[in-house]
């Protein structure tokens, strides 16, 4: 298997994970609006919702390139993180300001998709 052919599974995987990710934050956002919840639960939502959307998107990308499954499901977490920051700081206009908080979800990120991968 090709490099390339690899490249597109990890884009499949993105593809899949930002889809999830965009539909549960969209029903987290409703379940904020109706009920209410604190904002210390909604931060374990949010890492929640990261956790479960790498994961995904790792074991899709582990299905498609099927060896150095570990190795890709790396690259695809950091391409996973790198997008979701920039576009972050893009509509946000300044991110996330908390260093240990950005290193945090770095970790997750890439922890969800590496283990994605080695279990498909």
């Amino acid at each position: 298997m090709s490099v390339s052919q690899k490249f597109m599974g990890v884009v499949k995987g993105l593809i899949l994970s930002y889809l999830l990710t965009i539909i549960m934050l969209f029903i987290t956002a409703v379940v904020v609006y109706k009920v209410g919840i604190s904002d210390k639960v909604l931060g374990i939502l949010v890492v929640v919702i990261y956790i479960v959307a790498t994961f995904a998107g790792g074991f899709v990308t582990g299905r498609k390139v099927r060896e150095k499954r570990f190795l890709w499901g790396m690259v695809y977490g950091l391409t996973y993180i790198s997008v979701a920051l920039t576009v972050s700081v893009l509509f946000t206009g300044s991110g996330d300001r908390e260093g240990i908080a950005v290193i945090t979800k770095c970790i997750m990120c890439v922890a969800g998709g590496m283990l994605g991968a080695m279990l498909s």
